[in-house]
């Protein structure tokens, strides 16, 4: 019997010290996610800026479409607490601005300008699992430059 009582305490305390790791690991795994879907995000973008011409005023200009894998919670992932995106200081960047529950707030630079469809900060929130979005390129006009409007479709 105390045999029994031993190996159950043991395991306890095993499982017990073990748990910060597999919490670390958890955020870990979900940053990477993270980057991931960012780096989807930046690559349809730049590509929208690089590649395409800006059509003339009143037509709706070139498209990508990401679908972007964002963590989902659960014993081996964390969820995302916040995602946003803004112009960068000179307006032909954005930075991104994510957190993952448990970790350190980040953030990562995009060499594209993306706003919302309101010309404004792109702010994602709580994403998780595939998320799909619709960048398009269009002519800002406040900045007098082309942007990349980030949206979800309908």
């Amino acid at each position: 019997m105390i045999r029994y009582v031993l190996a159950v305490l043991l395991t306890v305390a095993i499982i017990g010290i073990s748990m910060p790791a597999i919490e670390q690991a958890a955020v870990d795994r979900s940053q990477k996610q993270v980057e991931t879907a960012v780096a989807d995000i930046e690559v349809a973008a730049t590509s929208l800026i690089e590649e395409e011409t800006l059509p003339p005023a009143g037509v709706r200009g070139p498209q990508r479409v990401v679908e972007a894998p964002f963590p989902t919670k659960g014993y081996f992932t964390a969820p995302v607490q916040r995602i946003e995106i803004e112009l960068g200081p000179d307006a032909e960047a954005s930075v991104v601005r994510y957190w993952v529950q448990g970790g350190p707030r980040r953030t990562a630079m995009i060499d594209a300008p993306i706003v919302n469809v309101n010309g404004n900060e792109v702010k994602l929130g709580l994403s998780t699992g595939t998320q799909r979005f619709v960048l398009t390129l269009e002519r800002s006009e406040s900045l007098d430059q082309p942007v990349v409007v980030l949206s979800r479709p309908q």
